[in-house]
């Protein structure tokens, strides 16, 4: 039964030791952190907690200290060692935005620590604590207030803000005691002590970084030769890592996750291929009804034209001719008979026509009624030649016979 009992007390006891870390294990925080090794620059760091990976973001020509992160602008502000405002983004670039709106008689070359709530960054050199308004605006950079501190906060090197209950957080450290957690009031100016574990000593805890579960992540400048890195709850310190030591540094955050970038949409479906449409079927065109071909009439029987009447072949007639003249024969011997002339081979009996045989009716031919009427005159003409021939011919005649009686005397 005891050993029953011893080792229930014991399981208590190991649960009991690693609540704490378990806790711890969920408060994450990622934060810009600069370290300076000389007043002429400074290198920019993004370092994730508690795993402290870091991420180096380059170098600044500046020694920044005071730095506060500013959560709707998503930018940190910081303090240059020559008294100008500069802000880093979350790629470590710098823009120096000149010095506060303040009187001359504020000395900003040795600020040590800041924080931002809000709108308002806070920034701390020696025992003054300086409300700046950063909304931007007329007043934009301008020093609204200037509590003084109590003298712990000499000690304080760097400190972060409590949103909900408007404090800021640090570690002040205090010779031969070590580094502890104080809390201060920027309204009233009270630093407070809180009963949390103690740190090693250092010669400054310069950077310092509040976790939204109020995890500290606090820095040590210089410890045994190093700087070191320490996770703070109000129950237990644990180091975390160890680097090279620095004249000086800060860290401000924590920052909020980038939106994660929305998945590309899905491409889209390849289109479906159009629906293949088969060709319509060739368009036999049938060719236009041949006009109906004109059916010739049927020859039309044509009378063949009537007989013409051929007409009677002309008579020729021949005149008788004239009666000789008148001579009174003058008393003559009885001549000798003379045997009678010749007759004259251009002496000829009365041309006597005989008409032409009658055409039958099958060799008729219809002759063309301007030959037809062109035979008569042409027979007409013959006509009168032929008078004029036997007229001729009857002269002869009559004057050979006269001469052979001439001459026959």
């Amino acid at each position: 039964m005891r050993g029953t009992r011893l080792c229930v007390v014991l399981l208590l006891l190991v649960l009991t030791t690693l609540a704490p870390d378990a806790a711890a294990a969920g408060a994450t925080c990622v934060a810009l952190q600069v370290r300076s090794f000389s007043v002429r620059s400074s290198i920019v760091d993004r370092t994730e907690y508690p795993a402290v990976a870091t991420t180096g973001l380059g170098r600044v020509p500046y020694q920044l200290n005071a730095l506060g992160y500013a959560r709707g602008q998503d930018l940190a502000y910081g303090m240059a060692s020559n008294g100008d405002v500069v802000t880093l983004d979350r790629r470590g670039r710098a823009t120096d935005l000149g010095p506060l709106h303040a009187s001359a008689r504020h000395d900003f070359s040795s600020v040590t620590a800041g924080a931002v709530s809000g709108n308002l960054w806070y920034v701390k050199s020696g025992d003054s604590l300086y409300t700046v308004d950063i909304q931007p605006g007329d007043d934009f950079l301008g020093v609204r207030r200037v509590t003084v501190l109590t003298s712990l906060a000499l000690l304080v090197d760097d400190f972060d803000s409590d949103p909900a209950s408007g404090l800021l957080y640090g570690v002040a450290s205090v010779p031969l005691v070590g580094g502890v957690v104080v809390t201060i009031d920027a309204r009233t100016g009270v630093v407070r002590r809180l009963p949390w574990p103690q740190l090693p000593f250092s010669t400054a805890y310069g950077a310092v970084v509040r976790a939204p579960d109020g995890t500290l992540y606090v820095t040590a400048n210089q410890n045994r030769g190093r700087s070191r890195v320490y996770r703070v709850t109000s129950g237990q310190v644990s180091e975390l890592a160890t680097g090279l030591p620095a004249s000086n540094a800060d860290a401000a955050g924590c920052l909020p996750p980038l939106p994660v970038p929305a998945p590309p949409p899905p491409p889209a479906p390849p289109a479906p291929p159009p629906p293949t449409i088969a060709p319509p079927p060739p368009t036999t065109v049938a060719p236009p009804p041949a006009p109906p071909t004109a059916t010739p009439p049927p020859p039309t029987a044509v009378p063949p034209p009537p007989p013409t009447a051929t007409p009677p072949p002309p008579t020729t007639v021949v005149p008788p001719p004239p009666p000789a003249p008148a001579v009174a024969p003058a008393p003559t011997p009885t001549p000798k008979p003379t045997p009678p002339p010749k007759p004259s081979p251009t002496s000829s009996p009365r041309a006597v026509t005989t008409p032409p045989p009658p055409v039958s009716p099958a060799t008729k031919r219809t002759v063309p009624s301007t030959k037809a009427s062109a035979a008569p005159v042409a027979r007409t003409e013959q006509t009168k030649e032929k008078r004029r021939w036997a007229v001729t011919a009857l002269v002869l005649i009559l004057g050979a016979g006269i001469v052979a009686r001439r001459i026959g005397r």
